[in-house]
């Protein structure tokens, strides 16, 4: 991807991870963008989590997984952590 948008690697990762402290060119992001769309990337979720420490995952242990109230339990943690990102 760097070697098509002419850039180097870093760059390209600061563009896609949207640093908030990154100065560059309009046209520059432009060729990193069209270069993702023309690669089809999309971010590794493992790579990420690795790097972030985070893997975004909630999990549950049940006992009984045919109880109806767990259902409810597991839509209800669903909605609330998808609220707090």
């Amino acid at each position: 991807m760097a070697k098509l948008a002419e850039v180097s690697p870093g760059l390209v990762s600061r563009i896609v991870n949207e640093d908030p402290m990154l100065k560059v060119r309009p046209e520059t992001r432009e060729r990193v963008l069209n270069a993702i769309d023309l690669l089809q990337y999309t971010p590794h979720a493992s790579a990420r989590a690795l790097r972030n420490s985070q893997t975004g995952l909630l999990g549950f242990a049940l006992h009984h997984v045919n109880d109806p109230i767990y259902a409810q339990l597991v839509e209800t943690a669903q909605v609330v952590a998808a609220e707090r990102g």
